[in-house]
Protein backbone atom coordinates (compact mmCIF):
# COMPACT_ATOMS: atom_id res chain seq x y z
CA UNK A 1 0.00 0.00 0.00
CA UNK A 2 1.30 3.10 -0.96
CA UNK A 3 0.86 6.37 1.53
CA UNK A 4 0.03 9.80 -0.06
CA UNK A 5 1.29 12.44 2.15
CA UNK A 6 -0.90 16.00 2.18
CA UNK A 7 0.71 18.79 0.55
CA UNK A 8 0.81 21.43 2.71
CA UNK A 9 -0.30 24.55 2.26
CA UNK A 10 2.95 26.69 1.40
CA UNK A 11 4.21 24.26 -1.32
CA UNK A 12 4.99 26.45 -4.26
CA UNK A 13 6.05 25.34 -7.29
CA UNK A 14 8.02 27.35 -9.75
CA UNK A 15 8.25 26.53 -13.05
CA UNK A 16 10.71 27.70 -16.18
CA UNK A 17 8.67 28.40 -19.16
CA UNK A 18 11.82 28.74 -21.12
CA UNK A 19 11.79 25.05 -22.10
CA UNK A 20 8.63 23.82 -24.26
CA UNK A 21 6.48 21.01 -22.22
CA UNK A 22 3.58 19.04 -23.73
CA UNK A 23 1.78 16.84 -20.77
CA UNK A 24 4.91 16.67 -18.87
CA UNK A 25 4.20 15.17 -15.25
CA UNK A 26 5.35 17.27 -12.14
CA UNK A 27 6.44 14.24 -10.34
CA UNK A 28 7.85 14.93 -6.70
CA UNK A 29 6.93 18.20 -4.87
CA UNK A 30 8.64 19.70 -2.05
CA UNK A 31 6.71 19.39 1.07
CA UNK A 32 8.77 21.31 3.93
CA UNK A 33 11.86 20.95 2.21
CA UNK A 34 11.90 16.94 1.68
CA UNK A 35 11.17 15.91 -2.03
CA UNK A 36 7.80 13.59 -1.93
CA UNK A 37 6.85 11.58 -4.79
CA UNK A 38 3.25 9.92 -3.22
CA UNK A 39 1.86 13.23 -2.84
CA UNK A 40 -2.19 14.14 -3.24
CA UNK A 41 -3.44 17.57 -3.32
CA UNK A 42 -7.47 18.97 -3.82
CA UNK A 43 -6.05 23.19 -4.35
CA UNK A 44 -4.15 25.28 -7.16
CA UNK A 45 -4.12 29.01 -6.97
CA UNK A 46 -1.21 31.19 -10.18
CA UNK A 47 0.58 32.92 -8.00
CA UNK A 48 2.24 34.48 -11.40
CA UNK A 49 2.94 33.13 -14.75
CA UNK A 50 5.12 36.31 -15.57
CA UNK A 51 3.27 37.11 -18.76
CA UNK A 52 3.65 33.88 -19.65
CA UNK A 53 0.83 31.08 -20.65
CA UNK A 54 0.94 27.53 -18.84
CA UNK A 55 -1.78 24.73 -19.09
CA UNK A 56 -2.30 21.59 -16.72
CA UNK A 57 -4.01 19.07 -16.78
CA UNK A 58 -4.90 16.75 -13.43
CA UNK A 59 -4.27 13.21 -12.90
CA UNK A 60 -4.58 12.30 -16.52
CA UNK A 61 -2.77 13.54 -20.08
CA UNK A 62 -6.03 12.58 -21.31
CA UNK A 63 -8.25 14.67 -19.01
CA UNK A 64 -8.99 18.03 -19.82
CA UNK A 65 -6.66 20.99 -20.67
CA UNK A 66 -6.89 24.03 -17.67
CA UNK A 67 -5.22 27.05 -19.31
CA UNK A 68 -4.10 28.66 -16.37
CA UNK A 69 -3.99 32.66 -16.05
CA UNK A 70 -2.70 34.84 -12.47
CA UNK A 71 -4.71 34.77 -9.67
CA UNK A 72 -6.88 31.54 -10.85
CA UNK A 73 -7.65 29.02 -8.07
CA UNK A 74 -8.88 25.31 -9.33
CA UNK A 75 -10.36 24.31 -6.07
CA UNK A 76 -11.89 21.05 -4.67
CA UNK A 77 -11.02 18.03 -7.31
CA UNK A 78 -8.21 15.40 -5.52
CA UNK A 79 -5.25 15.38 -7.81
CA UNK A 80 -1.97 12.99 -7.28
CA UNK A 81 -0.06 13.94 -10.53
CA UNK A 82 -0.10 17.29 -12.52
CA UNK A 83 0.70 17.64 -16.25
CA UNK A 84 2.02 20.58 -17.37
CA UNK A 85 2.29 22.00 -21.48
CA UNK A 86 3.12 25.46 -22.16
CA UNK A 87 5.54 27.23 -25.36
CA UNK A 88 9.13 27.98 -24.89
CA UNK A 89 9.38 31.49 -23.06
CA UNK A 90 12.28 33.06 -22.75
CA UNK A 91 13.11 34.38 -19.23
CA UNK A 92 9.43 33.13 -17.52
CA UNK A 93 9.05 31.71 -14.50
CA UNK A 94 5.27 30.38 -13.25
CA UNK A 95 4.58 30.43 -9.43
CA UNK A 96 2.08 27.89 -8.34
CA UNK A 97 0.61 27.20 -5.10
CA UNK A 98 -0.19 23.38 -4.78
CA UNK A 99 -2.19 22.30 -1.97
CA UNK A 100 -4.45 20.25 0.06
CA UNK A 101 -7.03 22.12 1.94
CA UNK A 102 -9.54 20.94 4.43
Amino acid sequence: MTFLRKVLPNSIISISLEDVRVNEAQGALTICGEAVADWIANSITVISLDGGSLSVRLDDTLSGRIELSDGMTIAGEVFTELYWTNTGQEGLTAQIHVAWVD
